[in-house]
């Protein structure tokens, strides 16, 4: 059923205007050009192909249909998307819509309840405010946040809900509500809540700092993992950071609530936090759809440090450009942001990457020779790997060479293997040019047939152009290539970007024809040649100076 209705939805919905409700779209020759919604730049990149109702970025490599375009851009899963897409285009989910659809917008509503609960007994807690105003955050960026308070009683919130017709199996669902030995109970007591949003700015869970220590409980608690809530995959601020992310193209990853909130009114509105856990491999994946650079700014205490390592171990593996702030050691960025913004502005701009700042503290800590070179071969070579521009490669064995004394090439040595040889093209996208064989005009006629294999209305008639070449076992060779081979969405549109022009393509497949007709000529040439050997055949000369008068021609 799914599948069929997300057939239907594709027919039903134009790529082309979904994405340019977004963004300006322009024509380019078959498919549509503008900037790119993923990342910051100033030239498009980004191409939309209505014929196949797919878009595809040379800057960042993000691509896609309508449902990738609305998962990645409002930050929901592909349930969502094809909920929302299914409405749009008035498409009845069978089996789908009803219950379990409805039991999820059930639980943002049971959420939104709740924070109105917050909100209004945040507003009579002469503590709590008294808290958030000593911690140095205005009111307004309190209402922006949506902070409130869970006051200290067993069964307030559970009562409210109850006034307001929710079940206490609904508020249990979502983690609002807890059932123990005497009867279900309030999770968050005495503490100021944080909401956490999905990228669509729905409230999906809570993050609470205790208010009044009693050395017994701990000092944040997190909501329990709910159908709305996974907290491997969610991030404090997303909703209100991807904006600021795009446009500065880099994200602040920092530990804890207050460091985003503090973070945003001081202007870095690109924070968002892991939330005391460790930042894992979908939280960066969120991140790198939106930039791959990131900056790590995790407290600056021994604590912090090991954190940060654990989060861009994770993060460069991935492809992500990773710096590292160096904080005042026992601080936070919310104690150096309350004490001067101006000092945590020059922190992140000074940011480090990670095989400079890791390379520093070596160092730094360690006065033995020898042992720097141990230490930095063990925690600092090991990223080199993960470097995918070539220059800038370069420029780190070349900074390695110039901290230690020893040649660049022992590093370029310990670098072989990786990703040395990778080098970005026009489009700023990494190749490896190691990997790169010279191409015959038979493949890459055929890679051209099954891109027009693709559109609705191709510009070239594959009979035709097979008419042109001279021997029929290479025409039945292509037409068993064309039925088998399928090409990525990159390749497509960089043949619909080079080809756009129709002279460009006739011209282009005419010249592939007669490379083609020529390189099986000069191969069956020196076939003839290798039968002839040393004889004297004048048949066989025959054919050959035949051949060769053709392969001229």
């Amino acid at each position: 059923m799914a599948d069929n209705a997300t057939h239907e939805i594709k027919d039903r919905i134009s790529i082309e205007e979904l994405i340019g409700a977004d963004i300006d779209l322009l024509q380019a020759g078959k498919s549509l050009k503008g900037l790119c919604p993923f990342h910051n730049e100033k030239s498009p990149s980004f191409h939309v192909s209505p014929d196949r109702g797919s878009y595809y970025c040379f800057g960042c490599g993000a691509k896609g249909d309508v449902f990738t375009y609305i998962q990645e851009t409002k930050g929901v899963e592909f349930r969502e998307a094809l909920v929302e897409l299914a409405e749009k285009a008035g498409v009845i989910l069978e089996n789908f819509t009803s219950e379990n659809t409805q039991e999820v917008k059930g639980m943002y509503g049971v959420m939104e309840v709740a924070q109105k609960f917050f909100l209004e007994t945040f507003q009579k807690d002469t503590d709590s405010k008294s808290y958030i105003k000593g911690r140095g955050v205005t009111s307004e960026t309190k209402e922006r946040f949506g902070i409130g308070y869970a006051p200290n009683d067993w069964h307030a919130l559970e009562n409210y809900l109850k006034e307001q017709k929710v079940s206490k199996e609904d508020a249990q669902a979502v983690g609002l509500l807890r059932e123990g030995d005497k009867g279900s109970y309030d999770y968050f007591r005495d503490r100021i809540m944080f909401p956490i949003c999905d990228g669509q700015g729905r409230i999906v869970a809570y993050s609470g700092r205790i208010l009044h220590d009693d050395e017994k409980s701990a000092k944040y608690m997190n909501s329990p993992e709910t159908p709305l809530f996974n907290k491997s995959r969610s991030l404090f601020g997303i909703h209100l950071a991807k904006p600021s992310m795009r446009k500065m193209d880099f994200s602040i990853l920092c530990e804890g609530q207050l460091d985003v909130v503090l973070a945003h009114q001081a202007g870095w509105t690109s924070c968002v936090a892991s939330s005391g856990t460790v930042a894992t491999v979908e939280q960066f994946e969120i991140l790198s759809k939106v930039s791959n650079n990131v900056i790590i700014a995790y407290d600056g205490d021994k604590a912090g440090i090991a954190a940060a390592k654990r989060a861009w171990d994770v993060a460069l593996p991935l492809g992500l450009n990773v710096k590292v702030a160096t904080l005042p050691d026992g601080e936070d960025p919310a104690d150096v942001i309350v004490r001067d913004p101006e000092e945590f502005r020059e922190i992140i701009k000074n940011a480090k990457h990670v095989i400079e700042f890791v390379t520093e503290r070596i160092l730094q800590k360690e006065a033995d020779k020898h042992k720097q070179i141990q230490h930095l071969e063990k925690y600092v070579m090991p990223y080199l790997k993960y470097v995918r521009s070539h220059v800038e490669r370069s420029y780190f064995v070349s900074y390695l060479a110039q901290k230690t004394g020893l040649s660049e090439d022992t590093f370029w040595l310990e670098t072989s293997g990786s990703a040395s040889a990778q080098q970005s093209n026009s489009y700023g996208q990494k190749v490896n040019h190691t990997a790169i064989e010279k191409r015959s005009a038979f493949d890459e006629l055929v890679d051209v047939l099954v891109w027009q294999k693709t559109l609705k209305e191709p510009s070239v008639v594959n009979s035709e152009v097979l008419s042109g070449i001279s021997l029929p076992l290479i025409v039945r060779r292509i037409e068993d290539s064309l039925e088998e081979k399928i090409l990525d969405e990159q390749k497509l549109f960089t043949l619909e970007h080079q080809l756009e022009k129709p002279q460009l393509l006739t011209a282009h497949i005419e010249a592939l024809v007669k490379r083609i007709n020529k390189e099986f000529i000069e191969q069956e040439i020196k076939n003839l040649q290798a039968k002839l050997g040393g004889k004297l055949d004048e048949e066989l000369l025959g054919k050959i100076q035949d051949l060769q008068k053709k392969a001229k021609t």
